[in-house]
Parts: C-alpha cells; sequence; structure tokens
C-alpha cells in the first residue's frame, strides 16, 4: 500500500500486482492512515517471522545435515503435509523403506 496522486488530491492506494494495477482505498483520511500504518505494521510483523522460521529452518538443515538424517522423496512429503494441513497427520504412520530413503 502507499499513497497516490491523483488530479492533485492524495488516495491510498493497494497494487495487486507488479503491473501496478491496484484500487483506491480512499482520500487520506485519519482512518485510511490508520488503515496504512496497521498494513505497515502487519508486514513489519510478517518480515520479522519470516526471519525467524528462515533462522529455524537454516539451523535444522545444518543439523540434518550434520546427523545424516535421511530425507524423503517429494511425493511422500507433500501427501504428508496435505495430512498435516487437514489435521489427519496424528491418525497415520509411515512405514516401510520411505522414511529410510537415501539412507547411508
Amino acid at each position: 500500500m502507499r499513497w497516490k496522486v491523483v488530479r492533485g488530491a492524495e488516495y491510498l492506494f493497494r497494487e495487486r500486482d507488479r503491473r501496478g494495477n491496484g484500487k483506491l482505498l480512499g482520500r487520506r483520511s485519519p482512518e485510511t492512515e490508520q488503515i496504512l500504518a496497521a498494513f505497515q505494521e502487519g508486514k513489519a510483523r510478517s518480515h520479522e517471522r519470516l526471519a525467524a522460521i528462515r533462522k529455524q529452518l537454516e539451523e535444522q538443515a545444518r543439523l540434518n545435515k550434520a546427523l545424516r538424517l535421511a530425507r524423503v522423496p517429494c511425493v511422500v512429503g507433500r501427501i504428508l503435509r496435505e495430512l498435516d494441513a487437514c489435521d489427519l497427520l496424528g491418525t497415520f504412520t509411515v512405514l516401510g523403506t520411505q522414511p529410510m530413503y537415501e539412507f547411508r
């Protein structure tokens, strides 16, 4: 979101894509300034969360490599992620050679 000048008036503008398409949300007012402030706060929080997740993921990747833990094929990973999204992961157990794929 950003301010955009249209015919001499400032409007709050929400961009939808990189080509500059978007929607005007209203003239500059205390309400639109609050909308922009809330958006910027949420964006800052999401950037902080993403940085923390990336750091944790990098640490976990180093640990997995150091412990020589195996990886599963992409298909199995996708299925397990979908089961997790449906809250069904706790009801399933992966058996067989799939969890030990490329284990050396």
